[in-house]
């Protein structure tokens, strides 16, 4: 078995920037929102309460921000100091829940279940006629029903055999079956060059994960939780409840010379189990939204789903901003995670769009193709309810070798095989620039991803086309609207290796402080058409500097860069 450790949360003090959630009234109940359905179910079901603010959490903020206390790991905050959208490492949302609402509501006969900072919200165990209950709380801004989804099980489709980008060519891997996979988004091309995801962090939200077999044996797994059963147990003894998670983490993560590695091989990973498939249980939404605040606030750098909403929706309301699981996504976006989910498989039934949380506009929406990079019959396409393109991009999804359950391998199939691939080849891209944020990330792989045919690029079937890991590196070219400098290790402890492009040679290399203050200084000279400069952690006075986040300004004849590093003890 991998290793497993586990991270403890800690507190800590911050400043805090205010965001919220806007609610819609709908008939019958001024605040309930029954996602396009008429009236409220007759039976007894879960419901989503959102309230309106923080309570006594924003006052205490206001009189004494220093003794705000917030359950995120040091990981979480350097993440967020590297890559949030946001210019405050913790914002409002990050308060938690005000205990006073969710005791009011207790006492009125209410069962919560949920409660999640991220959304400001709890979900509630409630029959209907007790719902007008909950209208009359000034706090409450909306109530929605917690929504289901079952997994569509996708037939294996014959095809003519494996992508070759580079057929000759020798690799330092064995990859086995697997290399076609790779190949197809020229992964091992970086993988040549040293990177597998090394440092980076990814959360994985599926069914159980078999542990112990040969693929990811030696993965390290930094922490589990099943957030159904509520224990930290996601191996079942349950055949198809450990299935579909043991594949994706295979495809993704696994190491195993001569039959199968996954892009990111040398990550670290979260498994979140979120997803009952046994009896054909529906899948709750609201697992999904705890593991987002589980897997943030423990740092991860990367979320990677395989389920997509589709039940109780109107396709009207698939605009970015009204399902629970794309806001969810959104809000973990705005938080420096990257988010990946598949488009889902729904070209040929009824639905026939994309699903939540693929909607939204921070996630990387992702679609399938077969081995030939040929679109599959599967894979749902786009737009979404507002116009938008999706997916994003694709990757294979039909013939994706894996490893199932009882230790052996075979064929995987769907939109939920290529959505980890594009996750670990998103982990090889933040291994190289760790300060990319996830519009970073999404602008190198829509800027670089490769065309199939003569069609018009994007579309709403490929997205921007098929993910190339090695274009959107910029190992090979700096890609279009992503930083030229490249700054690793990063973060860093002795010392911090900084490359760009020869045009900033005869400038200048600046390092500040986040107050402003200039603590290092260099002049650049070189005749060479890439430039390497090695900072030892200490300031113009030799002396080294701090723990913590640091700007690095790099200029030259019309250059100007910006980058953050950070310095860690």
């Amino acid at each position: 078995m991998g290793r497993t450790r586990y991270i403890a949360a800690i507190f800590i003090f911050a400043a805090i920037t205010i965001c919220s959630i806007a609610s819609a009234e709908m008939p019958l109940l001024t605040k309930y929102n029954g996602l396009g359905h008429e009236g409220v179910e007759s039976e007894t079901g879960r419901y989503w309460v959102f309230f309106t603010d923080k309570g006594t959490h924003e006052e205490l903020l206001k009189s004494s921000p220093q003794t705000v206390k917030l359950p995120l790991s040091e990981r979480a905050i350097r993440r967020r100091a590297m890559r949030a959208s946001d210019t405050e490492p913790v914002m409002t949302c990050d308060l938690p829940v005000e205990e006073r609402y969710i005791q009011q509501i207790t006492d009125a006969g209410f069962e919560v279940h949920t409660v999640s900072r991220l959304l400001n919200a709890v979900s509630v165990v409630a029959v209907p006629e007790q719902l007008p209950l909950l209208d009359d709380f000034d706090f409450v801004s909306e109530i929605r029903p917690v929504l289901r989804f079952r997994r569509e099980r996708i037939p294996v489709e014959k095809t003519t055999g494996f992508f070759k980008a580079e057929p000759m060519q020798q690799w330092s891997l064995d990859y086995g079956k697997s290399l076609g996979q790779l190949q197809m988004m020229l992964v091992p091309h970086l993988h040549e060059q040293g990177l597998t995801g090394a440092g980076v962090m990814i959360a994985i939200f599926d069914t159980g994960f078999k542990m112990g077999i040969e693929a990811y044996e030696n993965a390290d797994i930094v922490a589990t939780y099943d957030f159904i059963h509520e224990d930290e147990d996601v191996d079942d003894n349950d055949a198809l409840q450990v299935d579909h998670g043991t594949s994706v983490l295979s495809v993704m993560g696994g190491a195993l010379d001569g039959e199968l590695y996954g892009p990111a091989f040398g990550a670290s990973f979260l498994l979140a189990k979120t997803e009952d498939e046994r009896n054909e249980i529906p899948i709750e939404e609201e697992y999904f939204v705890e593991a987002i605040d589980w897997a943030e606030a423990l740092g991860c750098d990367i979320i990677s789903a395989s389920l997509g909403y589709t039940d109780w929706y109107d396709f009207s309301e698939m605009d970015g901003n009204t399902a629970t699981t794309t806001i969810a996504c959104d809000a973990a976006a705005s938080r420096g995670v990257t988010v990946v989910v598949s488009a889902g498989n729904e070209r040929l039934h009824l639905w026939g769009h994309v699903s939540a949380p693929a909607d939204g506009d921070s996630v990387i929406a992702v679609g399938a193709v077969d081995p030939n990079g040929l679109l599959t019959s599967f894979s749902s396409p786009g737009p979404t309810a507002d116009g938008r393109i999706k997916p994003d991009i694709c990757a294979q999804g039909t013939s994706v070798w894996a490893a199932g359950h009882w230790g052996g391998f075979y064929n995987f199939s769907g939109t939920s095989a290529a959505a980890p691939l594009a996750a670990g080849a998103i982990a090889l891209l933040l291994e190289l620039h760790p300060d990319w944020g996830p519009i970073d990330v999404r602008n190198a792989i829509w800027s670089t991803a490769r065309k199939r045919g003569d069609r018009t690029y994007p579309n709403n079937d490929y997205g921007y086309g098929i993910v190339d890991a090695a274009a959107a590196s910029g190992l090979f070219g700096t890609p279009t609207g992503t930083n030229a400098v490249i700054a690793y290790p990063n973060p860093f402890d002795e010392w911090v290796r900084f490359k760009f492009p020869g045009e900033a040679s005869a400038g200048m290399l600046y390092i500040f402080a986040l107050d402003g203050s200039k603590v290092f200084e260099k002049p650049l000279a070189s005749a060479e058409p890439i430039y390497e400069y090695e900072w030892d952690g200490r300031n113009s006075s030799g002396n080294e500097v701090a723990a913590g986040i640091y700007i690095v300004k790099i200029t030259g004849i019309g250059f100007e860069e910006l980058v953050k590093v950070a310095k860690v003890n």
